[in-house]
């Protein structure tokens, strides 16, 4: 829509919520919204510190199905699934931000997902949501489609 910009973060795991934070430190008059994996999230989690000093009021919505997801789909194509690198400890990602004094909630059921968003949104600080996914659900690839700029 017009008005409405998305950066792709593209290659390395993990750098998602650092540049929405300076996204939003760099647009303050603009919303922003960051869409991460639970591997990506767990590289900077401890960043809800500097989002609470900061007082950086940006969302996070992590994609959460305890494993490296994108990875396993390609050791699934290749037939060996290496799950000592690929899974992870279910964490409550919503409970680790709110420890943090920011806006964290759950949601299991996808019917919940548009008004937590709306809420994280309204909550006027730094929020996050943490989306329970099946590791067998693939997201679009980043490399071959038309948003893809380099």
């Amino acid at each position: 829509a017009a008005g409405q910009t998305m950066f792709r973060a593209n290659g390395s795991l993990g750098w998602v919520f650092a540049g929405a934070l300076g996204t939003a430190m760099g647009a303050p008059d603009r919303r922003v919204v960051a869409v991460t994996g639970d591997g990506g999230m767990l590289y900077h989690i401890a960043e809800f510190e500097t989002a609470m000093r900061c007082n950086i009021p940006m969302v996070v919505v992590v994609m959460n199905n305890a494993c490296l997801a994108s990875e396993y789909q390609t050791q699934k194509r290749h037939q060996r699934v290496v799950k000592s690198v690929l899974d992870y400890r279910d964490v409550d990602f919503a409970a680790v931000a709110r420890s943090f004094g920011a806006w964290g909630r759950r949601v299991e059921d996808a019917g919940e997902l548009d008004e937590a968003i709306a809420a994280a949104l309204a909550s006027g600080q730094p929020a996050l949501v943490d989306v329970k996914v099946s590791r067998e659900a693939q997201s679009p690839s980043a490399n071959r489609d038309a948003t893809r700029l380099v």
